[in-house]
């Protein structure tokens, strides 16, 4: 999880006007719950580092970096660059139904999934905090993998493959470990939509230095958040407060990862954080997220 700056509009340099308003209605409707938070995705915000539990903060190169992205999908050359996006992307092209086959995630791109956080399982703030830690990495990393490359499809662009790839993870995870009305809480919101976004982020940076032939890319992108303190401030029985500090490193010295997005971690830095949990149906679920300076 991660509190967080807005992001910008996914950018496409080969879209049509028509195409590039059409995904961000698309990233409206997905990421934000059909709610349409166009200050969300529309202007352009710094990427700055903050509260994480167990995800990273990026800002995937976009219409304002000169950068040019070297991933190309060779049997889609009519298609938007898939590399050029920001992690919210999920279409930026409107393919017809008869060349866009449904991308549905298999067992070789997605981890056995989120497992919920059982009232008779877990009593305190320490064991729940490191339980979240572990299945948000997974998250994460949940199709970051050579197969999921391979199984690229070619008649549809890279924004759309991942994010269509990713939407049934994010909303397994969504699910399990926040709190139902977790729209209604705007702190809350931004931090499931920046879990969304960096997903997006891992995977297509992942994609994009996985087997290119390039001898930049020693080995795939891969990012990892650390627990490495969890303080329980209160416990009630029935809500739990957290406070808790972390260290959030990746591989970006070991590949191109720089060409995808605009913050890496081979210098791990550390974060400070408090979370609160509550209970629903006999679940822990998060229920807020604050910094910690």
């Amino acid at each position: 999880m991660s509190l967080s700056h807005e992001r910008p509009v996914p950018a496409n340099p080969n879209a049509t006007p028509a195409e590039q308003d059409a995904a961000r209605q698309h990233v409206e409707a997905t990421v934000d719950g059909g709610k349409g938070r166009k200050g969300m995705v529309a202007g352009l915000a710094a990427a700055v580092a903050a509260t994480v539990i167990g995800g990273g903060f990026y800002l995937t190169k976009g219409e304002n970096d000169s950068s040019p992205n070297p991933e190309r999908n060779p049997a889609a050359t009519s298609s938007p660059n898939p590399g050029q996006t920001e992690a919210t992307a999920e279409a930026t092209s409107d393919p017809t139904t008869e060349t866009t086959p449904e991308v549905t995630a298999t067992p070789e791109t997605t981890s056995v999934g989120p497992t919920e956080l059982t009232v008779e399982r877990y009593n305190d703030g320490e064991s729940l905090m490191y339980a979240i830690f572990e299945q948000e990495n997974e998250w994460l990393m949940t199709g970051a993998t050579p197969e999921t490359k391979a199984n690229e499809d070619p008649l549809i662009t890279r924004d759309q493959y991942i994010a269509e790839l990713n939407k049934p993870v994010d909303d397994a995870y969504v699910s399990v470990l926040y709190v139902s009305d977790w729209q209604q809480r705007p702190d809350l919101a931004r931090e499931v939509n920046d879990n969304i976004r960096n997903h997006y982020a891992v995977v297509l940076t992942n994609m994009g230095t996985t087997d290119t032939g390039n001898s930049l890319d020693v080995e795939p992108y891969e990012h990892s958040t650390t627990l490495t303190s969890a303080v329980e401030l209160s416990n009630n029985g029935s809500e739990i407060v957290v406070e808790y500090e972390y260290t959030r490193q990746d591989n970006s010295d070991q590949n191109r990862a720089h060409e995808f997005i605009t913050e890496t971690y081979s210098t791990p830095i550390t974060g400070h954080g408090r979370a609160t949990w509550v209970q629903e149906d006999g679940v822990w679920k998060v229920s807020e997220v604050v910094p910690v300076n």
